[in-house]
């Protein structure tokens, strides 16, 4: 059985289901151990109108339509090819600056604003500047209620989301997040309140459980799971343009792994202009940024509570406050 093979026979367990690339990757290597992680290639099989240069699996081709459509649903080829052709003609272009969501046009230029910065300072600093912050606030409900400042809200968001405890998440948990995101852009409580209406507990417990309970630190697979985020539309992370706050929610389930994308990490790192936020390609050149800041003060970061993706944030953050 070739590595195309594989792909469909895993496919084909899922049919009439949302199956992301990521939950593909995890799947096939569970079952055929012996694949190398780098050849699974498990967006291939997925409809995308990046991929201008046609299909490149035989197996799609005998179904006569990529085996996820552009919805994400496994149908196996029912959905046909939309406008991508089923033969594959080389471009030029790399699959990781064409066919990878998001991916920008253009380079787009990061620099290190850290350095000489006092890391022992960075607590003080950054509970400082969180100003508004309110622990008798209406969205910290149950275990929430009281939480001191910022930061104990984040390690209590941190901790009850951690892979074992995931099965538990529910309105308290995602009410919390959307408050420890939004309180510092002034978004009003009548806002939150109005989106959460709109929020079910079930749906969240269907999203967690497609996502794995860790992810590589691969922009591709980073990028999958944002996509996914949206193809649920919760509160607060519905529009494609929501991206502080779906790579918030990514990094309270990976805070190793996913860096939170804001405009006052962007400006940090002089990359900020209008509506940065909101776009992807940003995004996809600012994850590997933040990663090898988080490297490169690996030894200064040591100590700490947080995650060193997230120190990094935090420094960010109050660089520009």
């Amino acid at each position: 059985m070739n590595i195309y093979q594989m792909r469909h026979a895993i496919l084909g367990k899922h049919i009439g289901k949302q199956f992301t690339p990521t939950q593909l990757n995890v799947e096939l290597l569970e079952k055929f151990p012996g694949v190398k992680p780098q050849s699974v290639n498990a967006s291939d099989c997925h409809y995308s109108d990046r991929k201008r240069a046609g299909s490149t699996c035989p197996e799609c081709g005998k179904l006569g339509g990529f085996a996820v459509n552009r919805n994400c649903v496994v149908d196996m080829g029912a959905s046909g090819w939309g406008n991508i052709s089923p033969v594959y003609v080389p471009t030029g272009k790399t699959r990781s600056n064409s066919d990878e969501p998001g991916a920008a046009t253009r380079k787009i230029g990061m620099s290190d604003p850290l350095f000489g910065f006092d890391w022992k300072t960075v607590y003080a600093r950054y509970d400082a500047a969180c100003r508004g912050f309110e622990p008798n606030s209406k969205h910290l409900r149950g275990f929430y209620v009281g939480t001191p400042n910022d930061r104990f809200l984040y390690y209590k968001l941190v901790a009850t989301a951690v892979p074992e405890n995931r099965s538990q998440l529910g309105a308290d948990w995602y009410e919390a997040l959307l408050y420890w995101k939004l309180y510092s852009q002034g978004t009003s409580d009548f806002q939150i309140t109005k989106w959460l209406q709109s929020f079910a507990s079930g749906h969240l417990q269907q999203l967690l459980a497609k996502i794995p309970a860790t992810i590589p630190r691969r922009v591709q697979d980073v990028f999958e799971l944002v996509e996914l985020v949206g193809t649920h539309q919760f509160p607060g992370m519905k529009s494609s343009t929501a991206l502080p706050v779906r790579t918030t929610f990514l990094h309270i389930l990976y805070p190793n792994i996913v860096p939170i994308l804001d405009q006052m990490v962007l400006r940090a790192v002089g990359a900020w202009r209008e509506g940065a936020n909101q776009d992807a390609g940003v995004l996809r050149y600012y994850i590997p940024h933040a990663w090898a800041l988080a490297d490169k003060y690996t030894q200064e970061l040591s100590g700490f509570k947080e995650s060193p993706v997230r120190l990094i944030d935090m420094a960010l953050w109050v660089k520009r406050n």
